[in-house]
């Protein structure tokens, strides 16, 4: 009876190290990362690609399991859009501030005004984006530019 108690803590041990041992996929990148880019720019921008380049796996003190997910990204402008970009963290750091019309006023203070067509591809790369290991598999927590 030990045995076979033992085998079998063995065998869930084995079982739950493996769960943890996938990683999340350029899918699942692709996924969150279209969700957040469609309402922070209110529909002007969609993701046309996303290429996985490195990802790393760490466990935080707490013993929470973190997937950084390293990748290039192609977005398109689905409209013609004016974007008032941030001098220091530039116009991708976040896809908000997409309008069709000019920023004027304080909406466009302290920024840059850029005007994308219709059709326009931009090329990002060096991003990176974090999962976190739920009950429910991996769930993208935060994106970084």
């Amino acid at each position: 009876m030990k045995v076979k108690i033992t085998l079998l803590a063995f065998g869930l041990g084995i079982l739950s190290l493996t769960a943890c041992a996938q990683t999340p996929t350029e899918q699942q990148a692709f996924a969150s990362l279209s969700e957040r880019v469609q309402k922070e720019s209110k529909g002007h921008i969609k993701v046309v690609s996303l290429i996985k380049t490195n990802g790393q796996q760490e466990q935080l003190l707490n013993g929470q399991e973190v997937y950084t997910l390293y990748y290039d990204v192609v977005i398109e402008y689905i409209k013609d859009t004016y974007k008032a970009c941030d001098p220091l963290n530039g116009c991708y750091y976040t896809f908000r501030d997409c309008t069709e019309v000019a920023p004027s006023g304080w909406e466009a203070y302290g920024k840059q005004i850029k005007h994308f067509t219709k059709g326009q591809q931009i090329q990002l790369t060096n991003c990176k984006m974090k999962f976190d290991f739920t009950e429910n598999g991996w769930v993208a927590r935060k994106l970084y530019r």
